[in-house]
């Protein structure tokens, strides 16, 4: 595929090392650092000058650079810290957004056609007027063309998809402005992209309809709207039987949990290629169906049909040109690979290979350098879990140490996004010396790891789940050193950090009270576990065990069917020991 001039033109503002050259594709490069950041690896990608060129983002990092001055004047300890710091990590993520948005735009306005419309956004475009864009398609001339195209439509279907085009991009620039209130903004995002799809649907132009629902996918499936998406996959199920329609609702399907829906669609699909339906897929597409069913095989856990889907995805790989979206895509093949057969506890296979994916990594990843090192260090925070499951601890070290070094290069780049990938390194450390029995040094990393999630609370960068392990293994760090040392000191350090974990449960859960409803009970089971056990407080149990009651019952009401059942059990299992136990103290004192 030749670049073309637009591209060039918006590449070419990019402060990077590659240079544009004919046999170097902007296209493929661009789609490579937005996968990057759509995944979560990577939201910098080195494009600083790049978005700075654009005037919506000018005026963000100014509000942002505002926010931060305001709130150097202000003790972390005041209740004006927390509304403000908020704001901030808000002001973050929406920066987050508008890059890969603003990226996306780039590449939607490379496949559209020219017209005169189109060719003026691309130039306001290029000059990073994005609001010179949002004036250039107004509100008025978008309806005044749909009404005119409506009326001559059987005559008309060029205009109509010109119509179309202009309605999506009038949606993803009205997604950017977030100065107008949040649902109006939503609302008005997908009224433009639904009256731009009745063009798109009136074209009778199968292949342009089929882009434009992709499209629309895409972006409701960006912002968690499920219901919608699945709306549309399944429009886009009537008119397209396209392998990569099903590949991807195969893929959205598995990430709302609905494995057997997403289980049909994937079997269907591998039935097809099997049948020949497709005979001109190519080796790297093909690569990609087979390790989507391994990844979808092992959330069902069925581990083995899952390996048997990746070896055929790496077998595509022979003859393949080490290009970086190859690359790429074998090192996602190779590292789901070892996650299986660490599943199946074949260790020294999964070793094996996460060692191959890391020397591929150290020599051929060179997109862009905190996005190499993050990715360095996720496959050597692998490999140090790995060993540490046969007790090699020296080398589970080894790897950990390095992981952590290529981190806070990460974190000297952007401590926002990287210092919470820093704390899951500091957790694998601390699961490491625990089980070397080296306490002190466990618990060194252990309070610094809890430290850093509790200033970053507000991301979703550090999943619910594992601040609640990291909870949990501190209080059994505590729990084990008061065990051989009881002293007043270490009863009040347990006692420190179960509060502390109680008060951040409960300035979280107003935050998404779905999210963090399981994290605020255990954080008060085990306030009420402290102070019936272990410093018998009862007043301050049945206080904690109240606050679990009501926890239990919202959970039963409202989310029975978004907790897993296991954890469930475990929890009423301890809390309905906990409350006999508490009973019969209680009885006791009274005697």
């Amino acid at each position: 595929m030749n670049n073309s001039v637009f591209l060039e033109s918006v590449y070419s503002k990019v402060d990077t090392n590659i240079h544009i050259k004919k046999d170097v594709n902007v296209e493929e490069i661009l789609n490579i650092q937005l996968k990057n950041v759509r995944s979560g690896n990577s939201t910098r990608i080195e494009l600083n000058n790049f978005y700075d060129h654009f005037d919506i983002y000018q005026e963000l990092q100014q509000k942002k650079q505002a926010l931060k001055e305001q709130l150097k004047n202000i003790p972390p300890s005041t209740k004006e810290y927390i509304p403000l710091q908020t704001q901030l990590q808000q002001l973050h993520a929406q920066e987050t957004e508008m890059r890969t948005h603003i990226l996306d735009l780039a590449l939607m306005l490379n496949k559209m056609k020219d017209t005169e419309k189109i060719s003026a956004v691309k130039s306001a475009y290029e000059k990073g007027q994005l609001k010179a864009i949002d004036g250039l398609i107004s509100d008025d001339y978008l309806e005044q063309q749909l009404t005119t195209l409506e009326q001559k439509k059987e005559k008309i279907a060029a205009k109509l998809m010109d119509s179309a085009n202009e309605f999506n991009i009038k949606a993803r620039i009205t997604y950017l402005l977030f100065d107008v209130e949040e649902n109006e903004r939503f609302k008005k995002v997908l009224y433009f992209y639904d009256t731009g799809l009745k063009s798109a649907s009136k074209t009778h132009n199968n292949e342009f309809h089929v882009e434009y629902l992709r499209s629309y996918c895409l972006f409701t499936d960006s912002l968690h709207l499920i219901d919608k998406t699945e709306q549309l996959y399944e429009q886009l199920d009537a008119i397209s039987h396209e392998w990569g329609t099903t590949l991807n609702k195969a893929a959205f399907l598995q990430q709302r949990n609905k494995l057997d829906q997403a289980l049909r669609a994937m079997q269907f699909l591998l039935v097809d290629i099997r049948h020949g339906r497709y005979p001109d897929l190519k080796p790297n597409e093909l690569a990609t169906i087979h390790n989507n069913a391994g990844n979808l095989y092992r959330s069902l856990a069925e581990y083995d049909t899952a390996i048997k889907q990746l070896l055929k995805a790496e077998s595509y790989f022979t003859d393949l040109a080490p290009t970086p979206s190859n690359i790429n895509l074998y090192v996602s093949i190779m590292t789901n690979l070892s996650l299986c057969y660490a599943l199946t506890e074949n260790y020294q296979e999964a070793i094996k290979i996460a060692e191959k994916s890391l020397q591929i990594k150290q020599q051929f990843l060179t997109v862009d350098e905190t996005y190499t090192k993050r990715s360095i260090a996720l496959t050597q925070s692998n490999l140090g879990k790995l060993y540490l499951q046969i007790k090699d601890f020296a080398t589970s070290e080894f790897y950990h140490l390095e992981s952590l070094k290529n981190i806070n290069f990460c974190v000297q780049k952007d401590a926002n996004i990287y210092l919470p990938f820093y704390a899951i390194n500091l957790f694998n450390m601390t699961q490491l010396f625990y089980a070397k029995k080296d306490l002190d040094h466990a618990l060194k990393y252990g309070i610094e790891c809890f430290d850093i999630r509790q200033r970053y609370f507000v991301t979703a960068r550090l999943p619910q789940n594992e601040f609640i392990e990291i909870g949990d293994l501190l209080f059994s760090l505590l729990r084990d050193i008061i065990a051989k040392d009881e002293t007043q000191t270490n009863l009040a350090a347990l006692e420190a950090h179960l509060l502390n974990r109680k008060n951040m449960a409960n300035i979280m859960l107003p935050l998404h009270e779905s999210k963090f409803i399981i994290d605020h009970l255990i954080a008060n089971l085990d306030v009420a576990i402290f102070y019936t056990n272990q410093k018998p407080e009862l007043t301050k149990a049945s206080e904690a065990m109240q606050i679990c009651q009501q926890d239990f019952q919202l959970i039963m009401k409202k989310y029975l069917f978004q907790v897993p059942q296991n954890l469930l059990m475990q929890l009423q299992n301890v809390y309905f020991r906990l409350e006999k136990i508490h009973a019969e103290k209680s009885g006791s004192q009274t005697n």
